[in-house]
């Protein structure tokens, strides 16, 4: 999925509709200013089941994903 930028709506919608074990993709349009995914998009991942996450672009909460059952790889 893509979404505009500095815009994580798709992201909320993608954790909703996501099958459990699903790796969510994402291009955030190579905007390393903008931290779409953290802590809470994270946690909300994991309550629905979600393995992982990959992303092209920021990423917020490093040190708090660190510790998550949930696979983060982003560049």
């Amino acid at each position: 999925m893509v979404g505009p930028p500095h815009d994580n709506l798709w992201l909320h919608h993608g954790i909703n509709n996501a099958p459990i074990g699903f790796v969510l993709l994402h291009e955030f349009g190579k905007d390393a200013e903008a931290g779409y995914w953290g802590g809470i998009m994270a946690s909300a991942a994991i309550e629905r089941g979600l393995a992982d996450l990959v992303a092209e672009g920021g990423v917020r909460d490093v040190e708090e994903l660190r510790g998550l059952p949930l696979s983060i790889f982003s560049n």
